[in-house]
C-alpha cells in the first residue's frame, strides 16, 4: 500500500475507533507523508497573452474540444498560489492524500504534491492566518492546528 493510502487509511480507521493510539498513528504517519495541495496557477503577463492567443487561433478552427490535449510551454516563471478554505473568521489550508480526494473542487485547480512539512510551511507563511491544515477536507476529513503545525516545524528542524 502507497503512504498515501496509508494514511487515508489510518484517518478512516481513527473515525472507526476514536482512540489515542489511532490518531497517534495519523499524527506519526502525516508528518512522514506526501500530500496534494490544490493551487492557483498565475502565467506573466506575456504568456497569458500568448496562451490566449492560442486558444482564440485553435477555437477558430472549429471545436473548442480540440484543445484538450493541447500543450503550451511558458516563458516566464509560473507562480503557483496554494487555495485557501475560509469558515466564517477561520482560514483553512486544504491538503489531500491523492488528486481524487479533491473531487469536482480540484477541477479548478493545479494540482502540486509536497512532503507534509513542506505543506506546513506554506500554510504557515501564507498571506492569511490560517488557523489549520484539513486533510481532505470533504471526505473523512483531519484538521490540525496551527499549534501542530509549528510543533511539527520545530521538532525536524531539531532532528
Amino acid at each position: 500500500m502507497e503512504n498515501k493510502d496509508i494514511l487515508k487509511e489510518l484517518i478512516h480507521t481513527m473515525y472507526e475507533q476514536r482512540t489515542t493510539e489511532s490518531l497517534g498513528d495519523v499524527l506519526n504517519t502525516v508528518q512522514e507523508s506526501d500530500v496534494w495541495i490544490p493551487c492557483n496557477t498565475i502565467l506573466s503577463e506575456a504568456d497569458q497573452k500568448r496562451l490566449d492567443s492560442l486558444a482564440e487561433q485553435l477555437a477558430d478552427n472549429g471545436d473548442p474540444n480540440e484543445l484538450i490535449g493541447e500543450t503550451f510551454t511558458n516563458q516566464d516563471p509560473v507562480r503557483m498560489i496554494p487555495d485557501i478554505l475560509k469558515n466564517g473568521d477561520f482560514y483553512f489550508f486544504p491538503v489531500f492524500t491523492n488528486p481524487e480526494e479533491m473531487g469536482e473542487y480540484g477541477n479548478n485547480f493545479s494540482h502540486v504534491e509536497k512532503h507534509f512539512l513542506e505543506a506546513a510551511r506554506l500554510a504557515l507563511n501564507n498571506e492569511y492566518n490560517v488557523t489549520a491544515i484539513v486533510v481532505n477536507p470533504f471526505t473523512e476529513s483531519l484538521e490540525l492546528p496551527r499549534e501542530f503545525l509549528e510543533d511539527a516545524l520545530l521538532n525536524n528542524r531539531e532532528e
